[in-house]
């Protein structure tokens, strides 16, 4: 301050500047009023300033005039201001309209462009908010518009404007949101689109003469992109090929190929010369449509050009060939049904052929064919080839007197049946079903009559349009009608010819012919498998003498009758063969236990005793039943019904009225029961038993989840004897209790153990002896020894056998019941293998299936264990019940239970059984 004190201007400035300051003095002093005047200056360091200047003339206590002058720095301000200007200067000349909008839709700035462009003078449009000016964003729509625009930052849209006189046009808005101050402001970018929107819709209106022009062509018109991508395709093209146009656009020509003439390899390769080549190329194509309609067609590809000259993608006409064709390939159809008869060819295969000829003389038609089943009372289904979804149930033994969905004829008038519309409501329920499923809309249908006139079946056309058919669709109908009876005639012969040689007229059992190839065909199994089989040779005692006395008629009847009481004895797996006048022999596969052949032997022996009512005449008879088993008495064919004829003739030296076993087997049979019996004693002092885990598997994730306790006997002179020579003894001796009871107490002890040291198998599973479970006091005790050892009952499932559900008493449901509501699961061991206890099902509290080794060994091979599998399978699961699928040794085997739904599994695919550290290691 004190360097300031006693300087003049001129001291601080240049000489004009110094100059003109002490001028302004001059004045002041001299006028007295205050003076204020901006200025600008250029300090010593060369800065320039701009400063506003206050000087007020001031008298002492004198009376002496002095000035005070303050001085404000507005060097930044400015700055600010010519910024500023520059900005509005050019906002001012941008070519769209420019808004400041704050969150009350208040109007902060505008551009000259948004004046000029509403008709306003811009303190006119600084004084409106946005409803004003947008009809579309009224007061009532904008807190959300605000909130949207809030989240996202930035919104492009479009809408319209109005001007001051009330004209409106179309805008283009990009509004973007920022913050100053704390508050939220609105930058808007608007642009009239109106020459815009006036262009698209010219444009649109070419495109509609040339989209109108092109879609009512009869030529197929396509357009393919570089990448060979479908973007424009015509209705004549979409008629054609029987899929939406949203299915075909987009997608790679390859995508729906059907041409049965030209491989998509060569087509393409056709595309891509063209592409580079940019030179038109042609090629006929043939393809079948979505409803299976042949189509031929001149094919043109052209290259499309861009501006610049470039090949940007590919033009394709097809030009309709089609009926030429159609007519040499139905002649070409028909030849080849009648090849397929002549070569006695499978009638599904004839059939399918009869239908894809309909089909192709009657474009877009589909055709079923229906027969006869060979009681003549229901229908069949035969084919249904352009059918993409499976025949529903009406295709599977429709009686005639009831409605199948689709059509049905009148087997008794033998007429066609015409239905325009299966939608209408006069129609049946199971039609309009039909119509809704498939989206067939009409249904014809005619007759298939046999050469005698019989009703053979029927075929059908549908068709997706409602209307009836052309003469000519019915006369390609009653065609279809006539080949499909000349193949299910012969069809009908040769079966009953094969029939003939391989069965027994009089009681349909297996002849002695195929008795054969069947006992060839399960020894051969039981040889790979490791398995049992045995033969029952049955002879009627007293037949010649009944069929002397009272005469072939009654000797007929009795033989059928008997030959139904024999097959009522035995399993449905079991083979019952008639092999010439009173001889019969039962072949059983799979025989585990030997003492079970005599209990169905003394079944038979039984069911024979009972007297035979006959054309008024009631007659006694006996039987005399001679078993042998593989491979114990023989290993051949030959030799087993050898064995089993002389123990026949031995059962009726010994008084007839029973059966006998082939002496040698039997003789080391019962003796190494009876040692068995002796050993198992003192098996469980001696500590000979062992309990073996087998891991259980979670089919769809690969875990081991469960394990099964298997029992082991280790003997010290015969070795390892497996449960199903002991078991059966332990039961009849009533040791099965204890040795119960021990695997129980030794699974409980693994699952403690493996619970502790947090092995991620939960559950283990112990099979339940028959006997043991119907004593009914076992789930008091076993219940009282988990909670002693602080098991929890849900890491334990019980396996009980289905022969349990088949004894209706009810406290087999108490103990299931409570073994349930304690928490412990239950399994039901080797379904489907004895009896039928599905309808036992529903009444059980079951929570497992274990679907028997038997039906998964030939998974691969045999369709028949397939069906089988998918059967339990899909009716475990629509019981709410978990399956469990048991000797599973392959990768195969494991992919078709998957397939089918299967949930766990178990086998020497993953492990077999073991010691329970050793699983305990292996499940880590």
């Amino acid at each position: 301050m004190a360097a300031l004190l006693g300087k003049r201007d001129s001291d601080f400035f240049s000489a004009d500047q110094a100059a003109v300051f002490r001028i302004k003095d001059e004045a002041v002093f001299a006028s007295g009023e205050e003076d204020v005047s901006e200025e600008t200056f250029t300090d010593r360091q060369g800065k320039t300033h701009t400063v506003i200047v206050k000087k007020t003339r001031c008298n002492d206590e004198r009376g002496q005039q002095f000035l005070v002058g303050t001085v404000l720095d507005i060097t930044e301000r400015k700055r600010r201001e010519q910024e500023l200007a520059r900005l509005h200067y050019a906002l001012d000349h941008v070519e769209e309209a420019v808004y400041l909008i704050d969150e009350q839709a208040r109007i902060h700035y505008v551009n000259a462009h948004a004046c000029q462009g509403l008709g306003y003078g811009r303190d006119e449009l600084l004084g409106l908010r946005v409803p004003d000016i947008d009809p579309d964003y009224q007061q009532a729509v904008w807190p959300d518009h605000w909130r949207n625009l809030k989240t996202h930052g930035s919104l492009t849209f479009e809408t319209r404007h109005r001007t001051k006189d009330g004209r409106m046009f179309p805008t283009e808005v990009v509004a973007n949101y920022f913050e100053s101050d704390g508050q939220g402001y609105n930058m808007a970018m608007i642009r009239n689109i109106s020459e815009r929107k006036r262009m698209e819709l010219a444009l649109a209106e070419r495109e509609q003469e040339f989209r109108t022009l092109v879609e009512n062509l009869p030529t197929y018109v396509m357009r393919l992109d570089r990448a060979l991508r479908h973007t424009y395709v015509n209705p004549a093209f979409v008629a054609a090929v029987g899929l939406p146009e949203a299915e075909i656009l987009g997608t790679h020509v390859s995508g729906f190929w059907r041409a049965t003439n030209v491989s998509i390899d060569t087509y393409v390769d056709l595309l891509m010369r063209v592409l580079a080549s940019g030179e038109p190329e042609d090629v006929s194509l043939e393809w079948r449509s979505g409803h299976g309609a042949l189509y031929s067609h001149l094919v043109r590809v052209s290259p499309e050009f861009s501006g610049s000259g470039e090949v940007r993608g590919l033009l394709v006409l097809g030009f309709d060939m089609t009926k030429p064709r159609r007519e040499q390939l139905l002649d070409v159809e028909r030849r080849r049904v009648f090849e397929r008869m002549a070569q006695g060819g499978d009638l599904d295969e004839i059939l399918t052929q009869i239908a894809l000829y309909v089909e192709s003389a009657c474009p877009g038609c589909r055709c079923r064919i229906q027969m006869l089943d060979q009681t003549g009372n229901r229908l069949i289904h035969g084919t249904a080839p352009s059918f993409s979804i499976p025949c529903p149930a009406h295709s599977q033994g429709v009686a005639l007197d009831q409605e199948g969905e689709g059509c049905a004829v009148d087997f008794g008038l033998a007429e066609p049946l015409i239905i325009k519309d299966m939608r209408l409501a006069t129609v049946s329920e199971n039609c309009r079903s039909f119509a809704g499923k498939t989206g067939m809309v009409s249904c014809w249908s005619n007759p298939i009559s046999g050469s005698s006139g019989q009703p053979l079946g029927v075929v059908t056309l549908y068709r997706g349009q409602a209307g009836e058919p052309t003469e000519l669709d019915m006369g390609r109908l009653r065609y279809a009608s006539h080949l499909s009876a000349i193949a299910i005639e012969r069809k009908r012969i040769e079966q009953q010819m094969q029939h003939q040689a391989s069965y027994d007229n009089l009681t349909g059992l297996p002849n002695r012919r195929m008795f054969r190839d069947r006992l060839h065909e399960e020894i051969g199994k039981a040889a790979r498998n490791g398995e049992s089989l045995a033969l029952l040779f049955i002879d009627l005692d007293r037949f010649k003498e009944v069929n002397d006395t009272m005469g072939h008629e009654i000797g007929d009847l009795l033989l059928v009758e008997a030959a139904q009481r024999i097959r009522a004895g035995i399993r449905e797996t079991d083979t019952v063969a008639r092999l010439g006048g009173d001889e019969f022999i039962a072949i059983l596969p799979r025989v585990d236990d030997m003492s079970h052949l005599g209990r169905v032997a003394q079944n038979i022996v039984n069911a024979m005793t009972k007297p035979f009512s006959l054309d008024k005449h009631t007659v006694y008879v006996s039987t005399s039943i001679g078993i042998a088993a593989y491979p114990f008495d023989a290993d051949t064919a030959d030799g087993l019904v050898g064995c089993a004829d002389q123990a026949m003739y031995a059962a009726k030296e010994q008084g007839r009225n029973g059966f006998s076993f082939f002496t040698p087997v039997m003789q080391r049979q019962a003796q190494t029961r009876l040692l068995l019996a002796n050993d198992l004693r003192d098996v469980l002092a001696q500590g000979q038993l062992q309990v073996l885990y087998q891991p259980i598997v979670d089919i769809a994730g690969g875990k081991i989840v469960k394990a099964e306790a298997l029992l082991r006997w280790r003997h010290p002179q015969r070795g390892m004897v497996p449960p199903n020579q002991f078991i059966s003894i332990a039961e009849e001796n009533g040791l099965i209790h204890d040795i119960g009871d021990w695997v129980f107490r030794q699974a409980v002890e693994t699952a403690r153990r493996w619970n502790a040291e947090g092995c991620a198998v939960r559950q283990i599973s112990v099979n339940l002896s028959p006997r043991q479970f119907i004593k009914g006091d076992f789930y008091v005790s076993w219940l009282a020894h988990l909670e002693q050892n602080g098991v929890s009952p849900e890491h334990i499932v019980i396996e009980i056998t289905e022969g349990l559900l088949l004894d209706d008493r009810p406290d087999i449901l108490q103990i299931i019941n409570c073994l349930g509501n304690a928490g412990i699961q239950v399994a039901l061991d080797d379904f489907g293998t004895g009896y039928s206890a599905m309808a036992y099902l529903k009444k059980f509290p079951i929570d497992y299936l274990k679907i028997d080794r038997s039906f998964v060994r030939d998974l691969e091979s045999d369709p028949n264990d397939r069906a089988i599998a998918e059967a339990i399978v899909v009716m475990a699961h629509k019981l709410g019940l978990k399956t469990i699928a048991e000797g599973v040794e392959t990768a195969a085997q494991r992919d078709l239970l998957a397939a089918v739904g299967c949930d766990f599994v178990q086998g020497f695919l993953y492990a077999k059984p073991m010691p329970q550290a050793e699983f305990l290691a292996f499940a880590r």
